[in-house]
């Protein structure tokens, strides 16, 4: 899914024109969802709003999440549940493949106050996320160790 939030309508036009002769030729599960601008949700013009209200509205009307949850459909709510969503920018260059499990990783996990994460795998109530750098800021550290593999 591509989010794209804030689009005028003939902004929303050529993005729906290029999917549809490029992108959607990938795969018929690529989709673009349009959300209304987010900017000014609280009054104060910022832009990096769009993000996660973006998800939010992508999550409540093109995922249905809270309505499959309260479903009375057991596997439509178990469905939505146990759904793991991987929230990628367009500009990210990805090191490794795409896992929700770090249990037998040698992937460089944060130091934290609280220590090593308990669990490596992403579930009910574990989120995980990618440390946030620009330029060469998250390779100051021993490279053997991070590109292990």
């Amino acid at each position: 899914i591509r989010i794209a939030s804030g689009c005028t309508p003939q902004q929303q036009e050529e993005l729906t024109a290029f999917h549809e002769s490029t992108v959607s030729k990938l795969s018929p599960d690529f989709h673009v969802h349009f959300t209304p601008d987010f900017t000014n949700v609280s009054g104060d013009n910022y832009k990096y709003y769009n993000k996660p209200f973006g998800v939010r509205h992508w999550l409540e009307h093109w995922l249905r999440y809270e309505e499959k949850v309260r479903s009375g459909d057991d596997a439509e709510r178990t469905e939505a549940e146990d759904s793991i969503v991987m929230i990628l920018d367009p500009d990210m260059a990805l090191m490794r493949p795409l896992t929700y499990d770090f249990t037998d990783s040698n992937v460089l996990i944060h130091k934290s106050k609280r220590g090593p994460p308990k669990v490596k795998k992403v579930m009910h109530g574990q989120p995980w996320a990618s440390l946030y750098a620009f330029g060469d800021g998250p390779f100051r550290v021993d490279q053997n160790y991070v590109f292990a593999n």
